[in-house]
């Protein structure tokens, strides 16, 4: 698949000119969509067909954006994913058909259950994950922007400031914030009054006692920004903002 990659000067012009909220999307939200059965969180996919539909049908009031490495971390990982949601389904399935068997020995009648055994939906699931990253605009850093990440990214992971923990290679996860950070203070500068909301379900990483890590609140405040859970709440907060 082909992603749309764009230098951050050209992507805070296009933010700005458009005038619209950004959801700043980590990896593991874009493969949560493909784990929504195993998470149980049917919510979540159906939150993303919503999504998807608003971006076919040029009625998005939003733009979702990706860190430049996060189209890699991707494939990386999917097929990982995939195979795990496909041995849940394949049990699953088992179950169900256990379960049917048990009703028509006890009460001697059959269940109207579907065969969900030819529904290929971690096929599916993963398509909607590839519909997301699709619909979204990647970060693309020129030299000089690459070498203010790096030192500090460096910095935070010498120092443990979050989301860097103890004993982790935080490299990627320091990376992605970075980015995140570089975006929304470009932005800001600009005048850009917008929400941007940086989404991840990496919650050892950003979260602490159910609420965001103070650290990471204390930057993301600087931007105006939000730290949420994952793809479809930051959906939900921007529909409710918009709703005021």
């Amino acid at each position: 698949m082909t992603i749309n990659k764009m230098l951050i000067n050209d992507l805070v012009l296009k933010i700005t000119e458009d005038n619209k909220n950004v959801l700043f999307v980590d990896t593991c939200c874009v493969l949560d969509v493909l784990r929504c059965l195993t998470m149980q969180k049917i919510d979540l996919i159906k939150n993303i067909y919503k999504i998807t539909e608003e971006f076919e049908k040029n009625e998005n009031n939003f733009l979702i954006v990706f860190a430049s490495a996060i189209f890699k971390e991707y494939q990386k990982n999917i097929e990982t994913v995939k195979l795990e949601v496909e041995n849940y389904c394949k049990k699953l399935f088992v179950d169900i058909n256990n379960f049917s068997t048990l009703n028509e020995i006890v009460y001697k009648n059959k269940l109207n259950i579907y065969n969900l055994s030819n529904r290929n939906f971690p096929e599916i699931l993963s398509k909607k994950t590839q519909d997301i990253l699709k619909y979204g605009i990647h970060i693309e850093l020129d030299e000089k922007n690459e070498q203010e990440i790096f030192k500090k990214v460096n910095f935070r992971i010498c120092n443990l400031v979050p989301p860097s923990k103890k004993g982790k290679d935080s490299y990627s996860d320091c990376t992605i914030f970075e980015e995140f950070l570089l975006l929304g203070n470009y932005l800001h500068k600009n005048g850009f009054d917008k929400k941007i909301i940086f989404c991840s379900s990496n919650l050892k990483e950003y979260f602490e006692d159910n609420k965001v890590n103070k650290y990471i609140e204390q930057e993301v405040d600087k931007i105006n920004g939000v730290v949420l859970k994952s793809i479809d709440i930051g959906y939900y907060d921007l529909i409710s903002r918009d709703n005021l």
